[in-house]
């Protein structure tokens, strides 16, 4: 999620593979339009490789806010495409012309990821 973006900062803003899970480097090397940046205090030394990997996969995707943002994510356009056919299989709904004169009505997608599913 975006609010938590700043939390990984040390460990999203990397242009290379780590070398070893505890090779992170320090706040110093990193530059930052922040103030007083987290990563002066928060460190992921003590957190095991694979937490560590685990923390960061958080910070990595962003849920899409608009119909547009979604459209640029493959795996958002394939989960709205699986929906809509799991509705028109389960007869929920179907997709017909408008009629001349008539308006459409609103509907609003939601976007979440889910982590644990």
């Amino acid at each position: 999620p975006g609010y938590l973006s700043e939390y990984h900062c040390s460990l999203t803003q990397l242009s290379k593979p780590l070398a070893t899970p505890f090779d992170i480097p320090s706040p110093e090397t990193i530059p930052s339009s922040t103030v007083y940046p987290l990563s002066n205090v928060l460190t992921y030394s003590a957190l095991a490789p694979l937490y560590q990997t685990y923390v960061l996969s958080y910070s990595l995707e962003t849920e899409p806010t608009t119909f547009k943002q979604a459209m640029t994510s493959p795996h958002f356009r394939h989960a709205m495409n699986e929906e809509l056919e799991a509705m028109e299989v389960n007869k929920t709904w179907t997709i017909e012309s408008l009629p001349p004169g008539k308006n459409v009505v609103g509907c609003k997608w939601v976007y979440t990821i889910k982590y644990k599913a």
